[in-house]
C-alpha cells in the first residue's frame, strides 16, 4: 500500500528517479525496483525517499500522508470474553479500573441525555 501511494504521489508531481536519486543518493535502479515491486526498502530508506521528494516538491510528504488518512484500518476481530478470563487478576483489576474511569467519563459528558432518557423515580 505504500509503495503505491509513493509511486502515485512521485508521478503526479513528475519526480523522476535520477532526480530523487540524485538528492537522496539512493540508486535509480533501486528505486525503480521498489516502486514496481521487484524490491522492498526498510522503513529509513522509504522515509529518506520521502524527505527526498519533499525536497523535489515541497507539500509531497503531506500529500502522501493524507493520502495514508484515507485508507480505512484494518478490521481486528477480538474474542473478548476468551480474552478476558485469561487474564491474570492484575490485568483484569486494571483493565476494570481504565473501564470504570472511562464509563464515568462517558456519564459526565453525557449526563442531561442519560438522565432525560432514564429517569430516576423519587
Amino acid at each position: 500500500m505504500l509503495r503505491q501511494y509513493f509511486k502515485k504521489v512521485k508521478t503526479e508531481r513528475r519526480i523522476t528517479g535520477k532526480a530523487l536519486s540524485q538528492v537522496t543518493g539512493i540508486s535509480e535502479n533501486h528505486i525503480s525496483e521498489y516502486l514496481n515491486g521487484k524490491r522492498d526498502v526498510t522503513s529509513d530508506k522509504l522515509w529518506e525517499m520521502m524527505e527526498g521528494i519533499d525536497r523535489l516538491s515541497p507539500g509531497a510528504k503531506e500529500d502522501f500522508a493524507e493520502l495514508i488518512g484515507q485508507t480505512r484500518p484494518m478490521k481486528v476481530e477480538i474474542n473478548f470474553e476468551k480474552t478476558v478470563k485469561e487474564m491474570d487478576v492484575r490485568d483484569f483489576l486494571h483493565l476494570w479500573q481504565v473501564a470504570s474511569e472511562r464509563m464515568t467519563e462517558i456519564y459526565q459528558d453525557n449526563k442531561k441525555k442519560v438522565e432525560d432518557n432514564f429517569p430516576v423515580a423519587v
